[in-house]
């Protein structure tokens, strides 16, 4: 009986070796569009900060949660003595959040990866600015569950065809050996 060549072994090995890889460019990807996301609702709040129309920059949180729900596990805006403004909680607002990441001076915006009850979760911090200076700060909270499934699911389908193609490749040769 002829085991199959090592050579047919080889598809799957790089794959895993290049997960790793693909797991830091997804990262990055997904930090990068949350880090965007976050800037916008930074600007779309600035002027409800700027009037204290609370109602209204709630509103304006809520929508992008409907928005982008799939995406993230929370969104808050707080002012500069740390007082929040808006948030998307259902319940009390987890206070733990509030010092958890801090944008450094001379920055505008820090990304922090933090341990929450819920897991792991990417908190993208963006600082409100205006003519007046810092007005607060938007957080927005993306699981890293989130991220995983992603190169999960791209990984799985690699393998799939992979596994496909190394099947098919493996019949013919072997039709073709009992040519």
């Amino acid at each position: 009986r002829r085991r199959p060549p090592r050579s047919t072994l080889f598809p799957y090995t790089t794959l895993f070796r290049s997960q790793t890889k693909l797991t830091e460019i997804l990262t990055k990807e997904r930090q990068e569009w949350a880090t965007i996301v976050a800037r916008d609702i930074t600007l779309q709040s600035l002027d409800f900060i700027r009037k204290k129309d609370l109602p209204g920059l709630q509103k304006m949180i809520d929508k992008e949660e409907k928005k982008h729900r799939e995406h993230f596990v929370y969104i808050f805006v707080m002012d500069t003595k740390g007082r929040i403004l808006a948030h998307i909680f259902k319940k009390d607002f987890p206070g733990e959040l509030v010092g958890a990441n801090k944008v450094s001076p001379g920055q505008t915006s820090h990304v922090q990866l933090l341990e929450t009850k819920g897991g792991l979760v990417y908190d993208f911090a963006s600082l409100v600015s205006g003519k007046e200076g810092t007005l607060g700060t938007i957080r927005v909270g993306i699981s890293e569950k989130y991220i995983r499934r992603a190169v999960t699911d791209v990984v799985g389908t690699i393998m799939g065809v992979t596994a496909l193609v190394t099947g098919i490749g493996i019949l013919i040769a072997l039709g073709l050996a009992n040519f």
